[in-house]
């Protein structure tokens, strides 16, 4: 048996074809947030040191993406494509493997300030698809 937590992984072109994950824990959407229309709520959006921490769906799938939570039943996952991403300006996705994630990808360059970072939230949302719906309640 190969003990993978010694690997590193080379860091590739992801190329536009391909999806991204994002897991969404449940206390990001409101009690009325509408599941019905699988709108994506732009407050999910959000830079952590480096960029927003996407799985790469050549190396994760979305199931394997909501395992990786602390709380896999609180939260969610939704798609985005890499191309319709980087139609977004200034944004683009970089592979950025770990040693427990080779699908591990940071989505660089979101602004942080507004109105910038408003209108690409925004965009974010609109090439974005729940995957994997949350199945506890929400926060109130």
């Amino acid at each position: 048996m190969v003990d993978d937590t010694s690997i590193e992984w080379d860091i590739e072109l992801i190329p536009d074809e391909d999806n991204l994950f994002l897991r969404i824990h449940s206390n990001l959407l409101r009690f009325d947030f509408d599941f019905t229309k699988k709108k994506v709520p732009i407050n999910v959006f959000r830079v952590h040191k480096v960029g927003m921490s996407v799985n790469w769906s050549k190396y994760s799938t979305p199931q394997k993406t909501l395992l990786e939570a602390r709380e896999p039943e609180k939260n969610g996952v939704i798609e985005m494509n890499t191309g319709k991403l980087r139609d977004i300006p200034p944004l683009d996705v970089i592979h950025a493997p770990n040693t427990e994630n080779r699908a591990h990808s940071n989505v660089i360059n979101i602004p942080e300030k507004e109105p910038k970072k408003i209108k690409v939230r925004y965009n974010l949302s609109e090439i974005s698809e729940w995957i994997i719906l949350p199945k506890t309640n929400l926060k109130k």
